[in-house]
């Protein structure tokens, strides 16, 4: 289960992005673990 911190993180990332701005896919974990997460 994603924590309160990788949530936000995550809904954050998702906003960015739809704002046009690319920074957003910093907030993602894009590591395997974060895969399966």
């Amino acid at each position: 289960m994603l924590s309160s911190d990788e949530t936000y993180a995550s809904l954050n990332g998702a906003w960015r992005l739809m704002l046009g701005k690319a920074d957003g896919l910093r907030q993602f974990d894009l590591s395997a673990d974060g895969f399966w997460n």
